[in-house]
């Protein structure tokens, strides 16, 4: 102990001057626009560095699954493909890309698509995985797309049953990631747990009987002599993961017809 005070004491000179220099740099950087701004640049530019590295470990160890994902999504696509031919419409596009940014815990949550306007995204078309239905463009930048999920309170998603083909609306209640509701069925539908809830030719967004989730429980609103159910999502929205863009053929057409 007296060792150190000792040290003090010798060098309490050297230690005061360096003390009011920290000091003295600390109020010129507070006060500073150009310090201010170049202490945050230097902060987010590090940041970013830090998520794209993490990012770059997260995907090398999924790597396995998503290869696994992207063979099960090249047989959903040429099934489709195959029966779209067969019927004679025009063939849907796909455009492959990977979700990058997502989030759950929000009243209104939003995802990010790693594709944009340059490779043919546009706001109003939807986003699907192999899993099932993930939402809809939003927004559009160059090489990004914005992407309202169906995990977000102002998300409504055309569905029908697919063992009955009655139809409803799929929304997001909030609180749970991977449930929602789907509402405004037909009290005539014969609904059961464990139905698989799919995307419906009332969309003009989503390729027809597409997965979006599985009947858990069903009730009755007897008020508007309708059915609610309960549903499990299949899309896992806490993972990023491969997704596609779909782009429907004629939308902007159906859409304005559906229109009142």
């Amino acid at each position: 102990m007296q060792n150190i005070l000792r040290f003090f004491y010798r060098y309490r000179m050297g230690i005061a001057l360096v003390t009011l220099q920290l000091f003295g740099i600390g109020m010129t950087a507070a006060q500073s626009q150009w310090h201010h701004s170049k202490f945050w640049s230097t902060r987010l530019s590090a940041q970013a560095a830090w998520i794209a590295n993490v990012n770059g470990w997260k995907w090398y160890f999924n790597l396995a699954d998503d290869m696994e994902l992207l063979a099960l999504e090249n047989a959903e696509l040429k099934s489709h493909a195959a029966d779209s031919s067969q019927t004679g419409e025009e063939p849907t596009e796909w455009i492959p890309g990977r979700l990058v940014f997502g989030q759950t815990n929000l009243p209104h949550n939003h995802m990010l698509f790693n594709k944009g306007s340059l490779d043919g995204v546009k706001a109003g078309q939807g986003v699907i995985s192999t899993q099932g239905v993930v939402g809809v463009v939003t927004r559009v930048s160059d090489h990004y797309a914005r992407i309202m999920p169906i995990i977000d309170a102002d998300s409504r998603i055309s569905a029908a049953s697919m063992v009955s083909g009655h139809f409803g609306t799929v929304r997001w209640v909030g609180r749970n990631a991977q449930r929602a509701t789907w509402e405004h069925v037909g009290i005539q539908a014969p609904l059961q747990i464990g139905d698989t809830v799919v995307s419906d030719g009332r969309s003009a967004i989503f390729p027809n009987n597409w997965p979006i989730g599985i009947i858990d429980k069903v009730m009755v609103d007897s008020s508007q002599m309708t059915q609610y159910a309960y549903i499990a999502l299949l899309h896992d929205f806490s993972r990023l993961q491969p997704a596609y863009v779909v782009n429907m053929p004629q939308q902007d057409e159906r859409q304005n017809l559906s229109q009142p």
